[in-house]
């Protein structure tokens, strides 16, 4: 089996290390940071964001289908109360 040596840095550290794992190793490290085709990584931003033009029916469809579950999606302005 091939060895693959590389460096890294943890947070908060400025040392750099090096790291040495077999190819099969490597390679398992590596792709759990691939995401499934059609996925998008969201990191600062969300569904729900205010400014975000997104289909409501649209997302309620993808969780139904990826989660086998249905859920309802409510957006509604909070309620003003009267005195």
């Amino acid at each position: 089996m091939g060895r693959v040596t590389f460096t890294y840095r943890n947070s908060g550290s400025c040392r750099w290390r090096a790291m040495t794992l077999t190819a099969e190793d490597f390679i398992g490290r590596f792709l759990q940071h691939v995401l499934p085709r059609g996925f998008q990584k969201v990191r600062h931003f969300g569904f729900a964001h205010p400014r975000q033009n997104i289909d409501h029916q649209w997302l309620e469809m993808l969780v139904t289908v990826t989660l086998n579950c249905v859920y309802v999606l409510v957006v509604a302005a909070p309620s003003v109360l009267s005195f």
